[in-house]
């Protein structure tokens, strides 16, 4: 859902995934999940294949490390230990919007 306005608010708060520009209203702003800094929708599909490149560089990475035995469980342990879920989520909302 994108929106700007006071009125799309509820759709916004209510959506899977909201996107609210800069120059909307504060309310719309406050709503939203994901805030566009550049008023630019473009933004959006250059975030998703940034996103997109750096999950398949992150999983071609794992896939190296897991076929050579002796780097598996290092790899393992240091992801685990350096990248908790929370942050994941955390810098992937970041990664988002902006």
């Amino acid at each position: 859902m994108t929106g700007d306005g006071t009125n799309d608010a509820p759709a916004l708060r209510n959506a899977d995934v909201g996107f609210a520009m800069m120059s909307g209203t504060s309310i719309a702003k406050d709503a939203s999940d994901i805030l566009l800094l550049d008023n630019n929708f473009s933004s959006v599909v250059d975030a998703v294949k940034w996103g997109r490149s750096v999950y398949a560089g992150i999983t071609k990475f794992l896939q190296f490390q897991v076929s050579n035995p002796s780097h598996c469980c290092c790899a393992v342990h240091i992801v685990t230990l350096c990248f908790p879920a929370q942050y994941v989520a955390q810098m992937s909302r970041q990664i988002l919007s902006g």
